[in-house]
């Protein structure tokens, strides 16, 4: 089953710029799920008037969301910013306790930015052993919520 609506759009004129939408699947094309009672949780801004995309996907397992990967467009123009606050709202909302995810060492060439982009919302970043370091794993990021 999948669920899709559009929860806002965002203009810094008469048109609108871009559209939030949250989308959530038993099996979600874009998330390779290790649970099998996961649900998958999307939230995409689609960029007007070209029809472009970022998104945030996300799994959704006992209560807690665990964040698979943000994918924007452009970089430093707050469309992360806009789909981490839409995630966090959706968990206050469905009175969930925990946000987690990992950084990836993937992204050794902007592991600083990766590190102040989830602090500023009051992540924790635990960095992983040297034993992980040598995996794909470079911190685990965990947002408790009250």
């Amino acid at each position: 089953m999948t669920k899709e609506e559009i929860i806002n759009s965002l203009s810094r004129g008469e048109e609108p710029d871009i559209i939030i939408y949250r989308l959530k699947y038993d099996n979600c094309p874009y998330v390779v799920s290790y649970f099998s009672d996961g649900i998958s949780l999307m939230f995409r801004i689609t960029h007007l008037p070209d029809g472009r995309m970022s998104r945030l996907t996300s799994v959704i397992n006992e209560g807690i969301i665990i964040i698979g990967d943000i994918k924007c467009v452009t970089n430093n123009n707050g469309y992360g910013t806009v789909l981490v606050n839409e995630l966090i709202n959706y968990a206050i909302e469905n009175r969930m306790k925990v946000i987690k995810g990992w950084i990836s060492n993937v992204d050794c060439d902007h592991l600083d930015r990766l590190v102040h982009f989830y602090s500023k919302f009051g992540f924790e970043i635990l960095l992983a052993s040297k034993d992980e370091k040598e995996t794909l794993k470079y911190a685990d990021i965990i947002l408790k919520l009250a």
